[in-house]
Parts: structure tokens; sequence; C-alpha cells
């Protein structure tokens, strides 16, 4: 193994920061931006779902069942993953529920958990379980994800990529022009850092964040996924063809090559694993980078907090992740007859975690409603728990950091450029702000 990790080409700095790459980002198309299951919410659950959810646990216990009338405690919650829901169904809302449902492989699985997603996308390593999700996890942690590889990653790519972009934003505001963290920092930043470690060039930008939201959303419109797969898996086969000729240091060179333990991927499993991790890891991570300021700069005094004390930028992204995660709902599904929670499940149940509310839960956190960066830090479910904890959290958490220490060090003045009734974070699936519009205070 330690070979083939040396025969890999090194990191290269990143590169395209340019011209070009400025002009890619304001032609952005707005379709991009958004909650992708708005549309399919009630909008005043897809604006607030911790309100009626938070009643829901009052009232209903921490994991609630989908009744006959296809409510749960006279709720209706959306069918984010596309479960058969002639089975049994439920939510969980409370932190200890979700918790035990994340770390108890015993009793709860991912494989078969997810759905339509895998309908459309097939196995990958978030839905495996066993030695396939063991194997898997320890090649992509060694190569690409893992916190010493992702230091390499950060040093090449994450902060130059963060660097150009707040010069970039500074510049636009010094000129008396509107900034949007979304458009000018959040996607791009995003984008960039996941393209360029699986291996796509950024003039596909666009293009290639389209394709990956329709290949996610299989459970509001299968036919759709299908195609957008279709065209991606023709895409990442050619360019496995082609790395086979030139090798790089990309997740398409990285997996062709390793092995973990006498395991390695099959040109299906590369090209799907390739496919699946482009809108996978691009779509949660922009978001919660939006996320991060939209919670700052709808609560000012915070930012100048961090403006005025850069050690409280790591309390403040923990605060943002826990307060307003990017990714709200994770599936399991029980193996055998149990219990969370004083409810029962059966064997083949289905099971929606919503780790959004559970970060609110009030056992464990003082005013959980209200975002405070100076709280007593204690774990959030954000990136879920137990062994399937999300495989790109240190790449969100070099993102969001290395972002906040850049705004608050070049632009300690930045503020909302619109009043704050204006913005709102939509979606339950995933969860963000449209646009957070940025100016220089005077």
């Amino acid at each position: 193994m330690l070979e083939s990790v040396e025969r890999r080409p090194p990191v290269q700095p990143v590169e395209g920061l340019d011209s070009g790459f400025d002009r890619l980002i304001e032609a952005l198309p707005e379709h991009l931006f958004g909650a992708p299951d708005d549309a399919f919410l009630e909008p005043s659950f897809s604006m607030d779902p911790f309100t009626p959810l938070a009643a829901l646990r009052d009232r209903a216990g921490t994991v609630v069942r989908r009744g006959q009338d296809g409510l749960y405690g006279g709720l209706d919650i959306f069918n984010v993953w596309g479960h058969d829901l002639s089975k049994p169904h439920f939510v969980a809302l409370g932190y200890d529920a979700v918790n035990e449902i994340g770390t108890d492989a015993a009793r709860f699985a991912n494989e078969e958990a997810y759905g339509a997603h895998v309908e459309a996308q097939g196995r990958t390593v978030n839905t495996f379980d066993g030695m396939d999700h063991i194997l898997g996890r320890r090649m992509f942690d060694r190569t690409m994800f893992g916190r010493t590889a992702m230091e390499e990653w950060c040093i090449q790519l994450t902060s130059p990529l963060a660097e150009y972009l707040v010069s970039r934003l500074k510049t636009k505001l010094e000129r008396g022009l509107e900034g949007d963290l979304c458009r000018d920092i959040a996607l791009p930043m995003a984008y960039k850092s996941i393209s360029t470690i699986i291996g796509i060039p950024q003039e596909k930008f666009a293009r290639f964040v389209t394709l990956g939201e329709i290949a996610q959303s299989a459970p509001r419109d299968l036919s759709a996924a299908l195609e957008a797969i279709e065209e991606l898996d023709g895409y990442f086969a050619s360019e496995l063809r082609a790395r086979r000729q030139c090798p790089m240091h990309d997740m398409l060179t990285i997996l062709d090559q390793e092995t973990e333990r006498g395991w390695k991927m099959e040109e299906e499993e590369i090209i799907r694993h390739c496919r699946f991790l482009l809108p996978g890891g691009i779509e949660t991570t922009w978001r919660q980078t939006a996320n991060l300021g939209f919670a700052l700069m709808t609560h000012p005094e915070q930012y100048q907090a961090a403006v005025d004390d850069p050690s409280l930028i790591d309390q403040a992204v923990e605060e943002a992740l826990r307060w307003m995660p990017s990714g709200f709902v994770v599936p399991r599904k029980a193996i055998v007859d149990t219990e969370v929670g004083g409810t029962s499940i059966p064997a083949g149940s289905f099971i929606c975690s919503l780790q959004g509310i559970a970060n609110r839960d009030p056992l464990h956190w003082q005013n959980p409603n209200v975002f405070d960066i100076r709280r007593e830090q204690h774990p959030h479910l954000t990136f879920h728990a137990g062994r399937h904890y999300c495989m790109g959290q240190h790449l969100a958490r070099a993102i969001l950091k290395t972002s906040l220490r850049l705004w608050v060090g070049q632009l300690p003045t930045m503020r909302l450029a619109v009043p704050v009734s204006e913005l709102t974070t939509r979606g339950l699936g995933v969860r963000c702000p449209a646009h957070v519009p940025v100016t220089l205070a005077s």
C-alpha cells in the first residue's frame, strides 16, 4: 500500500484562479442556488421546519411512526429518500435517539436504507455495511478525505482558493458593488475543491453542478436522475481511460491504482463513486458555507465578536454547523425488531434521523434555538454519528474555518446588504439560503 501512495503524482497547486474562473462564477445560473426540494414542501415548513418538528417531538416523543393517514403525529413530512411507504416508516427527532440509531450497526443498517437514491445511483461507500464499508472508508480516508490526507489538499488547494475568492469579493465590495456569499464564495469554493479532487475541469462548472443536482433528485424525478447519471457515467468512463494513459493526483487515478488489504474497486465502481461524490460533496458543503454566512450576517454582533477575537472562529463554525446544518436528514433501516425512545420499531422499517432538529434538543443545549458562538461546546450530529459519519467532514470544516478566518481578517466590516427579514433558509433534505447579499459598512 505504501508503494502505491508513493508512485502517485504529488498534489499540485490549484490552477485556474483567474479571469476565466471569475466569468464562470458570474455566469452561474440562478437555478443552482437554493434548496432542491423547496418546491415540494409546504412553504411555511420549508422556511421553518424547526418549530413544527420541535412541537412534534414535544407531544409525540423522540421517535414517531408514520400513521395510516400518512402523517407523523399529525405532521406531514416529505419522503426525502423516496422510501417504500408501504413499510413502517419513522422519524427520529431527539439527540439521544438519533445518536443511538447512528451508532448501533447491529440494529440499524445503511444497506437498503437510501431508497430511490440507491435505485438510481447504485451502491456507494455511504450505503455499504460490514467489511465493504470498512475497506472503502479506509481507502478514502487514507488517500483523500482523512485528516492527514486533507492537510495536504488544504495546503495546495483549499487555502489558496479561499484566499482568491475572498480577495475577489473584497475587490467587488470596495468598488461599491454588492457581493453574495452564496455565489461569490460558497458554491465556487465547494465546486473547485471537489472537482479538483475528483478531476473535472472548471470550464464544466455550471454543467456539472446542474447534472449533479439532477442526479441527486431520484426520489423526486427518477427518470431525470437516470438521464443525468448516464451523461456523468459517460464522462467519467472517458476520463478514467485518459488517466490510465496519463495519471494525475485526483480521485480517478487514486481509485484506479489503490488497493486496501487486497480489495480494489472495479471500473464501474470507480465511475459510480466519482459520479456520486461530485454532487454529494458539493451540495452539502457549499450550502453549509452559505449557512455559516447566513448565521453570522443575521447576527452581526457575533460576527463582530469573531472579528475582535479570532480565537472564536472554530467555535463559530461548530455553532453554525449545529444551529443550521445543510444536511438535515439521514436514513437507516432496522434489521431487527427493536425499540428506541420508547417506540417499537419492527425489522424492515425505514427511519429518517432528522439531525437538524436533534441538534436543537433542549435536553442537550440550553436555549437551543439561539445562535451563540460562545456557548459551551457539545458534540452536534450534523456529520451524524458512528462508523458512517460524513466522509467529507474534514474538507467541510477546512473550507468553513479557512473562509471565516479570511472573512474576519480581510472583511471586518462586512454586513448584510438587505434587511435581516428578507433572508430565509429553505429546504428539508438539504437547507440553505438562496442568497446572502453583503456589503461593507461605511
